[in-house]
């Protein structure tokens, strides 16, 4: 009864098992290490030996607690470690909501590639940046209270959702993202709570962090929004209130002052006009022209993977043929390119794949996430093995893309969206309504 079975203590995962062999290693440290001071017998020698198994001893206890975080965990450990705060919102039981800390996302800024995204960039940059003087920000703007709402027409894939993430990665303010599908349920009247709870919260996490950073939060698909009856059997009267309680947190009564929405929307014709009007910006976003789809191109291939001189040869021809396509597209075929070169290089060299894996793994281990020089690594050690994309590879993974329904079909869907987005915008300043909405060309310039 005191022999363990083997199917009880057998490690089960890649965990347990680097655990085990950690586990056997301080154990020998220890053990060998008693024994080696044992046949020292001068006190300081033996001393200064012993000061080296601990610190030996420590640096396996520190491997061991890497081992068992995943890169996730490490991650949000960098993240609390550089004060960089994001959280992704959950519905729980009934009447309960709440933010769950997430690690940041790993986008910049200047990865959003198109000249539609720079006035949003720039005012968004713009909020970040005073966000350290909040006070004198409320204490200067009318009625105390910075507005600074912006909404995102642009269809799937044009890269709107990478710069609300961009957002939430800068460490000065507090990221917070919010899908629909967390928070509309089937319960009545439970989903027009919820969005009141949203805000609140997000105000508890603006509290938490002494009201020294403003709170970027960002809800996608927000059309769904006020999908009358369409959601979950919502009835109308639901999505009716869920619009009077944006109304009241985008410009109401109740201060949510320190709270950045940023909306995201590829059906900009579903949101009610009077929610639109409650956006201080509202702007037509991922609209590439020929250059900006050959500099995404280039960015995609050149970045992470080694490329033969040739290539920047043909960038023109290639992004000419993308026409109308939005960034995803272009990503897309890149996408094709690289799983066409990789799985088939590391197949043929699995030895070489192996060491290159290793050594990734320990730079992350040593950095807790991926960074720049890991990339130039990788990409090093695939060009000294052969590991290049050609003009040919290009060529053959972009008709191949084209040629695809869904892509096409979300190609035409983007013209679709920016025909709406357009429509739109012509319609809110038919209204005359006198709450300022200017045309995309003019929205973000500031009167003087």
């Amino acid at each position: 009864g005191i022999i363990q079975n083997d199917d009880e203590v057998s490690p089960e995962n890649k965990i347990e098992r680097n655990l085990q062999q950690y586990r056997d290693k301080l154990f020998d440290l220890i053990y060998n290490g008693m024994e080696g001071l044992s046949e020292i017998f001068n006190f300081y020698d033996r001393r200064d030996k012993a000061k080296e198994i601990v610190l030996s001893a420590v640096d396996i206890k520190h491997e061991m607690k890497l081992n068992t975080m995943t890169a996730k965990k490490r991650k949000l450990r960098l993240d609390k470690n550089n004060d960089n705060e994001y959280y992704v919102g959950r519905k729980g039981e009934i009447g309960e909501f709440y933010f769950d800390r997430k690690p940041s996302p790993d986008v910049r800024m200047d990865e959003v590639i198109g000249e539609s995204f720079e006035e949003a960039k720039k005012h968004l940059s713009e909020i970040v940046e005073t966000s350290e003087f909040s006070r004198v920000m409320s204490l200067t703007a009318p009625g105390g209270k910075v507005r600074s709402n912006i909404l995102l027409i642009g269809p799937y894939g044009c890269g709107k959702t990478e710069l609300g993430r961009a957002v939430c990665s800068d460490k000065r303010v507090i990221g917070a993202s919010v899908s629909a599908a967390s928070v509309l349920t089937a319960y009545m009247h439970e989903s027009v709570s919820n969005v009141k709870r949203i805000y609140d919260e997000a105000l508890t996490l603006r509290e938490a962090a002494l009201d020294s950073k403003p709170v970027a939060l960002v809800l996608d698909e927000f059309n769904v929004w006020f999908t009358q009856g369409g959601y979950g059997g919502h009835t109308d009267t639901d999505m009716q209130q869920i619009e009077n309680i944006f109304l009241e947190v985008l410009d109401g009564m109740e201060n949510y002052n320190g709270l950045l929405t940023i909306a995201m929307t590829n059906k900009p014709l579903d949101i009610p006009h009077g929610i639109v009007r409650r956006f201080r910006y509202v702007d037509i976003v991922g609209q590439l022209n020929q250059d900006e789809r050959k500099h995404l191109l280039g960015l995609y291939l050149e970045k992470r993977l080694p490329i033969s001189q040739d290539v920047r040869d043909h960038y023109d021809e290639w992004s000419s043929k993308l026409n109308d396509a939005p960034g995803d597209v272009v990503r897309k075929v890149v996408d094709e390119i690289h799983f066409q070169l990789i799985p088939d290089f590391l197949r043929n060299n699995r030895a070489v794949g192996r060491r290159i894996e290793n050594a990734a793994l320990r730079r992350e281990a040593k950095h807790g996430k991926p960074c720049d020089d890991d990339i130039e690594y990788t990409k090093s050690q695939l060009r000294k093995y052969g590991c290049v994309v050609t003009p040919e590879q290009v060529d053959y993974s972009l008709d191949r893309v084209l040629k695809k329904p869904n892509i096409q079909m979300q190609i035409s869907d983007a013209r679709s969206v920016y025909r709406e987005a357009r429509q739109l915008l012509d319609d809110m300043g038919k209204e005359n309504t006198g709450f300022g909405l200017k045309h995309r060309n003019t929205l973000f310039e500031i009167d003087r």
